[in-house]
């Protein structure tokens, strides 16, 4: 993921509790969020500026598109 260009920095986390830390750490001013996250509590949301939603287009997920990309590293 670091290779990407748009991407200036990555960091792994194993619970809730570490992802909050990075997330207060960086103090981002915009989280992103898919719009299933609506109303829902999201882990270091109170470190942000502002939550912003968008909706979902053909069922993806960043989940599902960061496992496609490690798919493929893996192959090479």
């Amino acid at each position: 993921m670091s290779m990407l260009k748009p991407v200036n920095a990555v960091a792994s986390f194993d619970s809730d509790e570490d992802l909050a830390a990075i997330i207060k750490r960086y103090e981002p001013d915009v989280m992103v969020k898919g719009s299933d996250w609506r109303g829902k509590k999201i882990v270091g949301e109170e470190y942000c500026k502002e939550v912003v939603f968008f909706e979902r287009t053909n069922n993806e997920s960043t989940t599902k598109t960061l496992q496609d990309f490690v798919d493929r590293r893996r192959m090479l």
